[in-house]
């Protein structure tokens, strides 16, 4: 009993991994995301409990966990099933997820807490190296396909909030280089190299989702949440650059505010059921990264009843209630999974089938109902001799023009004879004989004395 329980949780779990969608990196993204935002919260003046570190600890451990765990399963799913992930690859939406995994590891050198190990800046250093070189390489392909792409609606014309992962990580990676002080180490200011495709390209994905936003159906999705990232990581590089938050990080940090506020007034989908594993994760970081900048508003002010201090509070809060509203909800589902309640309806596993598949299934499963139902013996005198063959039952229509040697479709024939032709060739290859199958199902063609339905 325990070797069979062995298989089966053996066999479930290889399938889990063969399966697993790149949206799943979008677990490591929200625990990474509060992570930054607990470090953060850490290291301002007004609050610096205990309770703050412990949190900043258990995010970065969940996150760190979620990411190796997710790592290993995608690798495994790109040796075992290498054509899902090609889908993923070619698909408008699902190749930004491509993003994730270098965007949640540079979350996770942003929030690690502070220790007193040697080698620590070290290895953050060569975190913004790996982000950086990823970040540049799949940048050069995302942004060429949109202005041309081989792909159908991968351009700017059919632009959906999933675009904006790639802008995201050009912040995060000014961010981290302002932290180590690179500008100083390497002698060049990769941090102002790196702002600036962030804000332009965001600019222009921005626009370009506005303007197809009606066509999408979007609205209240998940993945429309990350519209907010961007700016709220920006407003804090901008901060870092000018030694304080005033000016023009608050203009950039109040543009995010209304977005978050627009967002809500949309209203989220949390209570629909999940496509895919991690997707109502994209509205924990987007919420993170808005409150980690609310956070640093408010470090610029030291009266303790300052309103910005309530409004971060305020946004703290709310980023960690939705982090635990959402594993909660997709526990739910995983769980209803398990016990075959529910399913993943994943559209690059369960993909419907064209018009002219749907066809094809339906004549063929309609050719074998009537040779198994339908099918009868008859005789026929034919030149003074009877000759015993098996055909498809007409309909009524058909069976009276044949008994009056009437062919529908061009009239009058000669009457008293009954003229058949049999093929057992053409049935096997398709070809279907005085059938009464429904025209939808391909064209009709006639010859001069026999019905002949060729099937598509």
């Amino acid at each position: 009993f325990t070797s069979e329980l062995f298989e089966v949780f053996a066999m479930s779990t290889h399938t889990t991994f063969c399966n697993l969608p790149n949206t799943s990196f979008g677990i490591a993204l929200g625990f990474g995301g509060n992570c930054v935002l607990w470090r953060a919260v850490r290291q301002t003046k007004f609050n610096r409990s205990w309770m703050t570190s412990c949190a900043n600890w258990l995010f970065f451990i969940l996150g760190t966990s979620a990411w190796i765990l997710l790592a290993l399963g995608q690798m495994i799913k790109i040796y075992a099933n290498r054509k899902l992930a090609q889908k993923e690859w070619s698909h408008t939406d699902r190749v930004y997820f491509f993003f994730a995994p270098h965007l949640s590891l540079l979350m996770l050198a942003l929030g690690i807490p502070e220790t007193k190990i040697q080698n620590l800046i070290q290895l953050r250093r060569t975190i913004f190296i790996i982000g950086l070189i990823a970040q540049i390489m799949l940048c050069l392909i995302v942004y060429a396909r949109w202005l041309y792409s081989k792909y159908e609606a991968c351009d700017l014309n059919y632009a959906s909030p999933a675009y904006l992962l790639a802008t995201v990580g050009w912040p995060l990676l000014t961010v981290l280089a302002q932290e180590l002080d690179l500008t100083q180490y390497w002698r060049i200011d990769i941090a102002a190299l790196c702002i600036g495709p962030g804000i332009i390209f965001y600019a222009l994905a921005f626009a370009s989702i506005m303007h197809s936003m009606p066509q999408r159906h979007v609205r209240g999705a998940p993945i429309l949440f990350l519209i907010v990232a961007p700016p709220s990581v920006i407003a804090i590089a901008l901060a870092n650059f000018a030694q304080t938050f005033h000016s023009v990080p608050i203009a950039v940090f109040g543009f995010a505010l209304f977005e978050a506020l627009v967002l809500l007034r949309l209203g989220p989908k949390l209570f629909d059921s999940p496509e895919t594993l991690g997707t109502y994760y994209a509205y924990t970081f987007p919420s993170a990264a808005l409150a980690t900048a609310a956070v640093r508003f408010a470090q610029e002010y030291n009266s303790e009843l300052n309103p910005t201090r309530i409004l971060a509070w305020i946004l703290v809060f709310a980023a960690t209630l939705s982090l635990f509203t959402v594993i909660t909800r997709m526990s739910i589902h995983m769980i209803a999974v398990a016990t075959n309640r529910a399913v993943w309806t994943d559209p690059l596993l369960t993909a419907p089938q064209s018009n002219q598949q749907a066809v094809n299934q339906r004549c063929d499963l309609e050719l074998d109902n009537k040779k198994q139902i339908s099918t009868t013996t008859k005789k026929t005198r034919r030149r003074g001799g009877w000759k015993r063959f098996n055909f498809l039952s007409l309909s009524q229509k058909n069976k009276k023009s044949h008994k009056t040697g009437t062919n529908p479709q061009q009239g009058e024939g000669r009457r008293g004879r009954r003229t058949w032709k049999k093929n057992d060739s053409n049935l096997h290859q398709g070809t279907l004989q005085s059938s009464d199958v429904d025209d939808s199902c391909g064209d009709n063609e006639y010859n001069n004395e026999t019905k002949i339905f060729m099937l598509p």
